[in-house]
């Protein structure tokens, strides 16, 4: 594994993605928030970016920032050099911070936001598979749902 690339220590407890940071280099100057993903876990992304309602959560801001990557992209290769099936990349967050952190009304709002998600996922036939507070960080004063690709799951009521 290329020495610039590092798991997260944070992300261990989900066997079908591992979340990777790419410090930056000479050649690109800026840190990359990777996620390698497993078969099934990149099927589901493929499917679920597919979905109007997922794109229109994006636009809005409410989910953070994600693109497939190609497997020419030389970090993108270096994850799945370590044995994923496939990698996206999210635009990085400014500031982590944690429920413990937050205020009242932090809490309220990514409460709000995850149930707007659940809502929005369920009436186009997905659900969250794990809704806490720890998937939310905050860009400015806006939550944003930060951990899509092993979150999502296709129901089978289509």
């Amino acid at each position: 594994m290329d020495t610039k690339l590092k798991a997260n220590a944070g992300s261990f407890r989900d066997p079908t993605n591992q979340v990777y940071e790419v410090k930056p280099g000479a050649a690109n100057g800026r840190s990359r928030i990777l996620r390698g993903l497993n078969e099934d876990a990149l099927k589901t992304y493929r499917q679920l970016s597919q979905e109007t309602f997922f794109q229109k959560a994006i636009s809005a801001g409410h989910i953070v920032n994600t693109t497939l990557l190609m497997p020419d992209d030389p970090d993108a290769g270096n994850v799945m050099a370590d044995g994923w099936a496939g990698v996206v990349e999210h635009a990085p967050v400014p500031f982590v911070s944690y429920p413990y952190e937050w205020t009242f009304s932090m809490l309220k709002d990514a409460a709000l936001l995850q149930l707007y998600l659940i809502e929005e996922s369920l009436e186009n036939g997905w659900t969250l598979k794990d809704a806490t507070p720890y998937n939310v960080q905050w860009i400015g004063s806006r939550p944003v749902f930060i951990d899509v690709e092993k979150r999502y799951l296709q129901l089978d009521f289509r």
